[in-house]
């Protein structure tokens, strides 16, 4: 296939608040990924807390999706920082990247619910930036105990623990 033009790849993370999808996202952006993350555009938006109001969320996401259409056909490499706490949602965005033309990949980030804990306190108590939002511990454990984990028959899946 010489000549032929690579897929563009797209990674999503996919774990809980604290579990390293950021810092995993800021090593793909140094490999010139485009990095699409809800908690900067809120950010940029003025929210400093999270969870984000209902309305905000969905537009974020509405423009991120347009984004990475985008992104996909000009053939950039992209990174999506999002939690994907869901195999609706997982699915969801599997099928608008490969629809689009590119290489898919999750890497789910398999951390004890005691150590995200301990990372965000060390966050919340730490300077404010758009990836160390303030999350409260309660809400933590509630979207933990709702998280959806990856399974078997997620091929596309790297779990890193």
């Amino acid at each position: 296939m010489t000549g032929a033009a690579r897929a563009p790849k797209v990674v999503m993370t996919c774990g809980m608040t604290c579990s390293g999808k950021s810092t995993y996202a800021r090593e793909l952006e140094q490999r010139s990924y485009v990095w699409l993350s809800v908690d900067h555009d809120s950010w940029g938006l003025g929210y400093e807390q999270h969870p984000l109001p209902p309305e905000v969320q969905r537009d974020i996401k509405v423009a991120q999706k347009r984004r990475l259409r985008e992104l996909i056909a000009e053939g950039r490499d992209v990174v999506l920082e999002y939690a994907f706490a869901s195999r609706s949602r997982r699915d969801e965005y599997r099928r608008l990247a490969r629809e689009a033309g590119a290489e898919v990949s999750f890497v789910f980030f398999d951390v004890p619910l005691d150590e995200l804990l301990r990372r965000l306190e060390a966050r919340n108590a730490g300077p404010r930036t758009a990836h160390s939002v303030i999350v409260e511990p309660d809400q933590v454990v509630r979207w933990y105990e709702s998280f959806e984990w990856p399974q078997p028959d997620e091929t596309d899946v790297t779990t890193i623990r």
